[in-house]
Parts: C-alpha cells; structure tokens; sequence
C-alpha cells in the first residue's frame, strides 16, 4: 500500500512540474496543424569563458591546463 501511495504521489509531482510556456508576443495559430517541428539551435561566433576566447582557443586551453594536472598526477594525456 506504502509503494502505490509513493507512486501516486511520484507521478502527481511529475506532472506538476511539466514544462509552462508564457508566449510574450506572436500567435501560435500556425502550429495548429503542424505534427512536429524542426528546431535547429545555430552557435555562431559563440564567446567562453571571461576572455571571450572563440571555441578552438578555449579547447586548447582546457586541454594544455588538463595536460598540467594530469602530468602533476603522473599521466600522460595525448591529442
């Protein structure tokens, strides 16, 4: 009886805290018919990090300061 009473509670507060979309301006009317849509997310001239440094540079960063730690630790990282 415990495991049904969790469950049912499980199950309400998952539906209870499902996705709530406010749409600010627009209409939606034109998805009425549509069974399902593409979304593509573009990352165009993406900035990291508080330098601001393009994608490449921040890897190589990541990847030369991970090198320094692995090889304090005594291991070897290759690329």
């Amino acid at each position: 009886m415990k495991k049904y009473l969790l469950i049912v509670l499980l199950l309400i507060s998952f539906l209870s805290f499902g996705q709530k979309v406010q749409i600010l301006s627009g209409s939606t009317d034109f998805l009425k018919d549509q069974k399902s849509i593409n979304v593509e997310l573009l990352f165009n001239d993406v900035k990291f990090s508080e330098e601001n440094k393009t994608e490449t540079e921040y890897l190589e960063k990541r990847v030369k300061d991970f090198g320094k730690i692995g090889l304090q630790l005594g291991m070897k990282i290759r690329m």
